[in-house]
């Protein structure tokens, strides 16, 4: 972001454009996307819908993956469980059958509801972490980016604006100073 700050203070907004174009990260590409339609629409609100269109995008992309990552997370514990009724109804099955006094028939049925219960267990909490993770990440990333973005336009505008005040004033100043050459 400060290479940008320092365009925009130095009012060489061609190279800031440039820089952005043959970046490749979000920042980069709001900022483009941003000052170019504030550059050819000179509307400040356009600017923002710019911006806030480009993230979205951006969103919309990421959030695919972590709506997959998401459902790992979700259904793992699930299939688990399954295997845990799967494997307990084969073992009741045994039991049915007269395998009460022998705990060997038993002891494969009972294995595989464990197993399936640790192997959903293994999948989804580490998926259900780096859900979070990558969540909270993208979530600081977007508002950064925005915040970040709105800095930049914020600082171009109050700049454009004292340019402005600064022309109308110099302005003001020589009308005055020919009106009192006349006068002399």
């Amino acid at each position: 972001m400060e290479i940008y700050q320092k365009y925009i203070y130095e009012k060489d907004l061609n190279s800031a454009l440039r820089f952005a174009e043959n970046s490749d990260n979000l920042f980069s590409k709001a900022f483009h996307q941003g000052f170019s339609r504030l550059l050819n629409s000179n509307s400040l609100a356009e600017a923002e819908t710019a911006v806030m269109d480009i993230i979205a995008f951006f969103e919309s992309r990421i959030i695919f993956w972590l709506t997959i990552l998401s459902v790992i997370a979700g259904i793992s514990p699930m299939l688990g469980l399954l295997g845990t009724v799967s494997g307990m109804i084969k073992a009741f099955e045994k039991i049915g059958q007269g395998g009460m006094g022998k705990p060997e028939q038993l002891a494969a049925n009972i294995g595989e509801a464990l197993l399936t219960t640790a192997a959903g267990l293994i999948v989804g909490i580490p998926a259900m972490v780096m859900y979070y993770l990558f969540k909270a990440r993208l979530d600081r990333l977007l508002t950064n980016t925005y915040a970040g973005i709105q800095n930049l336009l914020s600082a171009y505008n109050r700049q454009s604006l004292s340019l402005t005040k600064n022309n109308i004033s110099d302005a003001a100043s020589k009308e005055r100073d020919s009106s009192l050459n006349l006068l002399s």
